[in-house]
């Protein structure tokens, strides 16, 4: 591995080491931006991204305008001496290191003053052209090739001076490519006299190797003050730099497989003396492979000299045991600071995000804990704590942890009703760790189903019937409406779809039965419902298309009795005829009745229907009824709150079915307009989030969460799918969404049951 020049002041420690003058003395304000794409460059902020050095050759004091002196720190690395720091904003650059004059003192040389006022940045530089790929610029190498680059606009018209400096240089070691063209409106350091900046650069073919990466350096910079005359010998220079830093790779054939980091290097915060180590895990996906292999480069970002690269040594020890490891043997104060890690090969580029190294003197202790809150299900909400000598945080809830949740504060959006308890912080570093108090978060939910139905296929085979389960909760009485449509869904003047036609169930019957707490009664039976007033009236109070009179679609209303929990299930199956489509419905009659905001003394609590499903079901490559041989449950949510809902796609672990069941179920979650909100193919993997733009809160489903509304017990690992979403509720249709059961694999058929569980 090469050592390179200081990124931070390459301007005059490398592309002025030819200088005509005996030394240069260098004040100045820098950004770094880096180039990955085509599209304009973006602030390179694993290294500031807003810089500012002082560079003197013997020791002496700054003093910025307006602020106390500060030593200049002597850089073993370059032999000077220094002051400079990185800054995360510009706002922060200017409150360390304004704008004005700088005054340099030395015992050596007489006092100085330089002027780097004015703001004068110059435009970001950007490579114009060529082709992109995996964040790096791809140059065949065995053709001559010509970068082009924007315009230096304030070249020669801002400030007393400017300078213009390219640079390509190796990046592996393999090669010692390193070119340098430099461009400058006044005569320093030994750079080209030209009254133009140049836009371009042409690289002679076979100047890079196939398979390798380089980094290319372009910067502009704005000359606001330059004495020769004051340091005898010695030119001193302000002004303000634009950097940019591109990374090229030698085209190969075949195609190289880039480097992707899976898992980012940690903080680490050790006692002075032990040692430290940062362990991304970096992955190639694909065949192909680097001839000369894969590079990896740590930035050390030190707070009195800014960036500098690492070589391996005794003191860092690279690769340690994990590709792209870095080990700090023997901690000291001057290895504290920032680090990020540079991982390149011929297909592309991956950097690592900037950790921290900091030394540990006494354990943790926090000095503000975490305040408790209250608040709606849907909405979002903060905990955070303070503390000293802390190294990591881990949050946890109700003492497990939270994956992730590494940060001193804890925010969620979306919040749900499995999200309330108790949450405590651990606060930790080398010498000990310390948990914080329990905070308090309420969700409060204002949020009911009023609707629940599913869409699916009726066969007279074994089990090929509708067959849907739902719970009530709470006290009193409760107006039911159960339908079973088959002929209205070919309606298409009625709410149906002409698509339907020759599809739907000819003649559908209606079983309505109580199985909880007594599985022997029988409710109602329909097989045609006839326009009578009652049902009639009952359809329109939950804004459903009325059948028409003579039709064969079913229904069936009456008042239930609700104490605590009573469970029922409605089975559509075919009086008459053949197989078709068909769609059982539960609605809550009274509550439609009601505003959003009056809490019903009794509401639907879950939904749980089994049907077939085919193997092109859904996916848009069957014909005939075999493409709509899925399970649609669609269900509606009311009220002033958001609602979190358990959805479950049951196949492999579908206990007491009377026929095979579904192998490989997906799960998809839809919103009103038909945007996908989440999707699941095995409940031990988190759900997918879609294109939907609906405000949801999306998890993973828990063996504890399934639990604790009482859900049948799946299998661990298996293929039923699941997940956890708290969704908007609202009116105007806005609180509608539909859950599809679908053959994953477009190959297995079978059984299986869509479920939707309310989680108060």
């Amino acid at each position: 591995m090469k050592k390179f020049c200081l990124l931070l002041s390459w301007l005059f420690s490398c592309a002025f080491a030819t200088s005509a003058f005996s030394q240069v003395d260098i004040f100045e304000k820098q950004q770094i931006y880096v180039q990955t794409s085509a599209a304009a460059p973006a602030p390179y902020t694993q290294l500031g991204p807003y810089l500012f050095a002082v560079q003197a050759a013997a020791a002496g004091t700054l003093t910025p305008p307006g602020l106390a002196s500060q030593a200049l720190v002597y850089n073993s690395n370059k032999t000077d001496y220094e002051a400079s720091g990185s800054f995360s904003t510009k706002v922060a650059l200017d409150a360390r290191y304004p704008n004005g004059n700088y005054k340099l003192a030395g015992g050596s040389f007489p006092t100085v003053t330089v002027n780097v006022s004015g703001d004068l940045y110059p435009v970001a530089p950007q490579v114009t052209n060529g082709t992109w790929q995996n964040n790096v610029l791809v140059i065949d190498p065995t053709q001559s090739y010509t970068l082009n680059f924007n315009t230096f606009t304030t070249y020669g018209s801002s400030g007393v001076g400017s300078y213009e400096g390219f640079q390509i240089s190796s990046e592996s070691g393999n090669d010692n490519v390193n070119i340098k063209q430099d461009y400058a409106t006044i005569p320093v350091a030994g750079a080209t006299v030209s009254t133009t900046p140049f836009t371009s650069y042409t690289l002679p073919a076979h100047t890079l190797t196939a398979g390798l990466p380089y980094r290319i350096q372009l910067q502009y910079f704005t000359v606001t003050s330059v004495d020769t005359t004051t340091i005898p010998g010695t030119t001193v220079v302000g002004g303000y730099m634009m950097s940019l830093v591109v990374y090229v790779v030698g085209k190969y054939s075949p195609s190289i497989t880039p480097p992707t980091i899976t898992t980012q290097p940690a903080n680490q915060g050790v006692v002075a003396g032990t040692n430290a180590t940062f362990s991304p895990t970096i992955t190639y996906s694909g065949s192909g492979t680097s001839p000369y292999g894969n590079f990896y480069l740590w930035w050390f970002i030190d707070p009195n000299f800014g960036p500098t690269t690492l070589n391996p040594s005794s003191k860092y020890v690279l690769f340690g045991g994990t590709q792209g490891a870095l080990t700090i043997n023997a901690v000291a104060a001057s290895d504290a600071g920032n680090y990020f890690l540079e991982a390149i090969n011929g297909g592309g580029l991956a950097l690592s995000q900037t950790v921290t190294l900091s030394l540990v003197t006494a354990a943790p202790s926090i000095t503000t804990q975490p305040a408790s809150v209250s608040l709606n299900a849907g909405a979002s909400g903060t905990l955070s704590v303070s503390a000293t000598n802390a190294a990591s945080y881990q949050w946890q809830l109700n003492g497990a942890n939270i994956p992730g949740a590494t940060n001193s504060s804890l925010t969620g959006t979306n919040i749900g009703t499995t999200q309330r308890g108790n949450y405590t912080v651990v606060v930790s570093n080398a010498l000990g760790s310390v948990t914080s108090n329990p905070a308090s978060v309420a969700v409060s939910v204002n949020s009911y189903l009023y609707n629940i139905s599913t869409y699916g296929y009726v066969g007279s085979g074994t089990g090929q019937d509708l067959d849907a389960g739902y719970f009530i909760y709470g006290s009193g009485t409760k107006n039911i409406l159960v339908m079973g449509a088959g002929p209205n869904l070919s309606n298409a003047t009625n709410g149906g779809s002409a698509a339907f036609a020759g599809l739907a169930l000819a003649a559908p019957e209606l079983t309505f039965d109580g199985v909880y707490p007594s599985p022997t009664s029988t409710l109602g039976t329909n097989a045609a419902w006839g326009g009578g007033q009652t049902l009639t009236n009952a359809i329109k109070a939950v804004y459903a298309p009325v059948f028409l009179s003579n039709s064969n679609d079913t229904a069936i209303t009456q008042p239930v009795t609700v104490n605590g929990s009573n469970g029922y299930t409605v089975d559509v199956t075919i009086n008459s005829g053949g197989p078709g489509l068909a769609l059982v419905e539960v609605d809550d009659v009274d509550s439609f009745k009601a505003l959003p905001t009056i809490a019903p003394s009794s509401y639907l609590a879950n939904i749980s229907t089994r049907g077939y499903v085919g193997a092109s079901g859904g996916s848009g490559s069957g014909t005939g009824i075999g493409q709509y041989e899925y399970l649609d449950a669609g269900f509606t949510l009311f009220g002033t709150t958001s609602q979190t809902l358990l959805i479950r796609a049951v196949g492999p672990s579908l206990n007491g079915a009377p026929a095979p069941t579904l192998a490989k179920p997906k799960l998809t979650l839809y919103d009103v307009s038909g945007n996908v909100i989440a999707t699941n193919s095995g409940w031990g993997t988190a759900p997918v989030p879609g294109n939907s733009t609906v405000a949801a809160g999306i998890q993973q489903a828990t063996t504890a969460i399934m639990n604790s509304v009482y859900a049948s017990t799946i299998t661990p690992g298996s293929a039923d799918c699941a997940m956890v979403v708290t969704l908007p509720s609202g009116t105007g249709g806005q609180g509608a969404y539909t859950a599809t059961v679908t053959s994953a694999d477009n190959t297995s058929t079978g059984l299986a049951l869509v479920e939707v569980y309310n989680i108060p």
